[in-house]
């Protein structure tokens, strides 16, 4: 008998193939963020590095429609694996150094500083990964309608898991709307501080050091007026 339900094999195989396929796509539609952000992790030489931010989302869409549709999900779970340790060890290493980069994990639409908390993420995505490699479900599957993979013995019938995996993606584009929202909210609060709406960090500082130097001059100017 399974330890563990092949629900939660389909649920775990739909959802990494979810996040790969969500974080592709997010990729390539702005590459330069991520090849710069590959730059800035400072572990491969510069044009490795642009290499990497070339290849990467298209590897990232291939393993998510690869997942999604179970053909050859052990191969596609595997090298998951391989990626997220690789991503981990390089988050790791660049926090111990005290490097705070944007990673761009999910192109624009997430250009927070990495933290431990990406490494949390990466790890729970990894077992994940290792849960689908290891028992390579055939439920659902290209795989498995195609005799490429067995089904468990003493499983549910193919027809028990439609709605798992309905609901499984209702929860992902649900997890994406929420990201929507909270980003577009975070664009209207930087809004109102005008015109520092995604400018470059040393730009931003000016621009803020020239607002409060001419609030302190408009309050000097106030004041000289009061005592005449």
């Amino acid at each position: 008998m399974a330890v563990l339900h092949p629900y939660w094999v389909l649920v775990a195989r739909l959802a990494l193939g979810f996040m790969w396929a969500v974080a592709g796509a997010a990729k390539l539609v702005q590459p330069k963020p991520l090849t710069d952000a590959v730059d800035r992790f400072r572990l491969l030489p510069r044009r490795a590095a642009r290499l990497v931010g070339m290849v990467l989302p298209w590897t990232e869409v291939a393993l998510g429609v690869m997942l999604l549709a179970g053909v050859r999900t052990k191969a596609a779970a595997s090298v998951s694996a391989a990626l997220l340790v690789l991503f981990t060890v390089a988050i790791a290493v660049n926090l111990l150094l005290g490097r705070r980069v944007r990673c761009h994990c999910f192109g624009q639409a997430n250009d927070a500083p990495i933290s431990w908390w990406s490494v949390l993420r990466n790890v729970v995505l990894l077992t994940a990964a290792l849960l689908v490699a290891v028992r390579n479900p055939a439920h659902l599957s290209v795989d498995g309608w195609l005799g490429w993979a067995a089904p468990e013995m003493g499983a549910p019938a193919a027809a028990n898991f439609v709605p798992v995996s309905l609901m499984t993606v209702a929860g992902a584009l649900l997890c994406a709307l929420a990201v929507g929202i909270w980003e577009v909210g975070r664009a209207l609060a930087l809004a109102t501080q005008g015109p520092a709406v995604q400018m470059p960090e040393r730009r931003l500082a000016l621009w803020l050091a020239t607002r409060r130097w001419g609030a302190a001059r408009r309050a000097h100017a106030s004041h000289a007026e009061e005592g005449r």
